[in-house]
């Protein structure tokens, strides 16, 4: 009988230390998944405008403020409405995001530009900009 209740023992002392290195093992790797950004980070307002100001990802960093809502860098935005490259990404975010003096500001700079004039006179149009309209 002592024989029998040493081996579960022993047993269950095993299979508590496994336990404990299998939780330990799993903790590790939360931590550097975490670490890495899986969870919640690429949809950060904050991320994404860190990276527009930087010009890294710019244009993934235009369409994610736009598809995030982030209604606050709506200014960081207008500042990049000029960018050769991101001109027309950065009037669809502006507008993406709903009117705002900021949105309205890019629409009437797009009337000048012509790779912009088509798309910045229908929201013209939609938004009955009397600004726009004005010489």
């Amino acid at each position: 009988m002592w024989l029998s209740t040493a081996r579960t023992c022993h047993v269950a002392r095993g299979g508590h230390k496994r336990a404990l290195l299998m939780t330990f093992l799993l903790m590790m790797a939360l931590g550097v998944a975490g670490s890495w950004g899986c969870w919640g980070e690429r949809g950060s307002c904050d991320l994404w405008a860190g990276k527009l100001s930087a010009g890294q990802e710019a244009t993934v960093a235009v369409k994610q403020l736009a598809d995030s809502h982030c209604v606050a860098q709506r200014g960081l935005l207008l500042a990049h409405l000029g960018d050769q490259d991101l001109g027309s990404d950065v009037l669809a975010a502006l507008v993406a995001l709903g009117r705002s003096p900021e949105a309205e500001q890019a629409v009437v700079a797009a009337l000048g530009k012509p790779e912009t004039v088509v798309v910045a006179a229908q929201q013209v149009a939609a938004w009955k900009l009397a600004a726009a309209e004005d010489p």
